[in-house]
């Protein structure tokens, strides 16, 4: 993969700091109970530190709101506490990034999984891991898709998507979210990082990404694991014991519309099979924003032709 300038993606206050950077993010959303997923969520968990080292993490949010140095320590109690969840506790929420006082960096954990949740009766649970851009610059990239893929198959993970991304933090995301809601539009080939749409995913997948992974229930709404094998001959599709994986593009895409996307690959066929299982975005916070065409982002490979899935000469 080729060095790009990542720079150039990153979102500023006036003040100087990082509202958003952009990342190689791995969401997985979950279909079950916060106390019946606690320990496959350690073992996960375990798993992304050992594939990135746990010095890469700077930081983690204390109860007081206030972002402290990241060590192994918390690591070890946040292990534990799943690994026993309390009967009486009601949420899991984890989070450690690569940046320091609230500002995100390349790498990260986002964990928040709950029990039924009356208000929001189709929150999924989400599982959020953070690579840096330029991951894949110096990584093995079959190593990182079977990372992914073994996250698939345990702690009911319904769908995932793994790809460019607009990263923030909580504390950061207000600041961001006008500008990249600008940026979208423009570059098909980013997600947003915005926590509360695991409230609408619930049975549902987001957009079609450079990785996408549905579970066998939303395979058989998709015409089955051989339709979708049959429906993308030129993709990267492989049948898990649980679920299908899909590579719609060699490597993950920029997709600047600017430019006509060479990059894309596959990906607008990856979104027309995708789409019986589509969110209804304008239930989602993304929905609401009067600034910001929802429902035209999330169609926007439906009518786009494929391009080469070999993307190395297009990035």
């Amino acid at each position: 993969m080729k060095t790009l300038p990542w720079k150039s993606f990153e979102i500023t206050t006036l003040r100087g700091h990082q509202a958003a950077v952009p990342a190689l993010c791995c969401f997985f959303y979950i279909d079950a109970d916060v106390h019946s997923v606690a320990v496959d969520l350690a073992q996960c968990l375990e798993r992304y530190v050992e594939f990135v080292g746990l010095d890469v993490l700077k930081s983690y949010p204390a109860k007081s709101g206030i972002w402290k140095p990241m060590n192994k320590r918390q690591l070890d109690k946040d292990l534990k506490h799943l690994r026993a969840f309390p009967k009486d506790h009601e949420a899991s929420h984890i989070r450690y990034d690569a940046g320091e006082g609230g500002q995100p960096g390349g790498f990260g954990v986002h964990i928040s999984a709950n029990v039924y949740d009356e208000i929001f009766p189709d929150k999924a649970g989400l599982m959020r891991f953070d690579l840096p851009p330029e991951w894949l610059e110096r990584n093995e990239v079959e190593a990182l898709i079977e990372f992914v893929a073994k996250i698939c198959q345990v702690a009911e993970v319904q769908s995932a998507q793994v790809g460019m991304t607009f990263k923030t933090t909580p504390g950061s995301h207000s600041d961001a979210k006008r500008e990249i809601l600008q940026k979208l539009p423009r570059f098909y080939g980013f997600s947003p990082c915005d926590f509360s749409l695991r409230n609408e995913m619930l049975g549902h997948t987001l957009t079609a990404h450079w990785l996408n992974y549905v579970n066998d229930d939303l395979a058989a709404k998709m015409g089955g694991k051989d339709s979708i094998v049959r429906a993308l001959p030129d993709c990267d599709v492989r049948p898990l014991t649980k679920g299908v994986l899909i590579r719609g593009v060699k490597w993950p895409p920029i997709g600047d519309i600017n430019r006509q996307a060479p990059d894309l690959g596959w990906l607008p066929e990856v979104a027309r099979v995708l789409k019986p299982t589509r969110v209804d975005i304008l239930t989602t916070y993304l929905g609401k924003e009067s600034s910001f065409d929802a429902t035209k982002w999330t169609s926007r490979f439906d009518d786009l032709a494929n391009r080469p899935w070999d993307n190395s000469s297009a990035i």
